[in-house]
């Protein structure tokens, strides 16, 4: 695995510094043999100087450096990144810190060098499950169309850039709920009914199918970057994109009426006769 780590910052003088030594500034302590230790990942550094309106070149320089790679981590020096923190949350890991560096003559990485191992930590328990198909689908799931507690919990603890000591245990906590939270469509006799189905509090049962007969859209109408970046990303993972989410209702005819936010944050009700294809985005067919 490829790990792309992007350190965003105002200063000129902080990101001067991280282009000189870029190579050098990951923690000894985190890596083996070059490789993240934990998920065997190689890490990347990408410095990147952001000032007010840098949204649209930031996102066309992920776009470009995230070729090849299979990890996405953003740090954040300090405050003030409130847009860039909405449009990625969820398809990177981010996390706020301090890279230090006060003045020309602060030539000590060691702040910057923490931001990066709480940024590690935290991909390194995301990308874990995320190698487990169990944890994986639930992880994929549209964050704002899966109706239950202890989902929106864990979208907003992996979404904070504030990391704390208790990032792993919460998070496998939520997703051992989560897990509890599958069962078989009481009403379906047969074959389907050894399938086991993510359900919400609505009664939506989401199937995570294995079929590619559709993708979702990231061209017309124009969509945004947060559209466009979950469309391919998860929590720091990238994920295959046709694969999506298979919607029904418990019973096997009648369908089902319910309320879904689509990937530009709007709310539209929506009626089927059978399923809906949902994909992580949030994006429908």
């Amino acid at each position: 695995m490829h790990l792309a780590v992007f350190a965003v910052s105002r200063s000129p003088d902080k990101i001067a510094f991280l282009e000189e030594h870029k190579e050098r500034v990951v923690p000894v302590s985190a890596t083996r043999d070059g490789y993240l230790a934990d998920v065997r990942a190689r890490i990347s550094v990408m410095p990147f100087l952001f000032q007010d309106g840098d949204l649209q070149r930031f996102a066309s320089r992920v776009t470009t450096f995230l070729e090849g790679k299979q990890g996405f981590v953003i740090l954040l020096d300090g405050d003030g990144f409130q847009d860039l923190e909405s449009s990625y949350c969820e398809a990177a890991i981010c996390v706020r810190g301090d890279f230090g560096l006060k003045g020309p003559k602060d030539r000590s990485a060691n702040a910057f060098q923490s931001t990066l191992a709480s940024g590690l930590r935290a991909f390194s328990v995301i990308s874990s499950r995320f190698d487990d198909y169990k944890y994986q689908k639930i992880l994929l799931l549209p964050v704002k169309n899966f109706h239950f507690d202890a989902w929106d919990e864990l979208c907003d603890h992996v979404c904070r850039s504030e990391r704390d000591r208790n990032f792993q245990r919460i998070v496998q906590e939520k997703l051992s709920k989560l897990l509890e939270r599958q069962s078989p469509k009481r009403y379906e006799k047969g074959r389907r009914e050894r399938e086991r189905f993510h359900f919400d509090e609505r009664d939506l049962y989401f199937q995570h199918g294995h079929e590619h007969h559709a993708h979702p859209d990231t061209k017309s109408p124009p969509h945004t970057v947060k559209c466009i970046m979950n469309a391919d990303w998860r929590f720091g993972r990238t994920f295959d994109r046709q694969r999506h989410f298979n919607v029904s209702g418990e019973r096997p005819v009648g369908g089902f009426s319910a309320t879904f936010w689509d990937c530009h944050g709007r709310e539209e009700l929506i009626e089927r006769n059978d399923k809906l294809d949902l994909f992580t985005n949030s994006f429908w067919t």
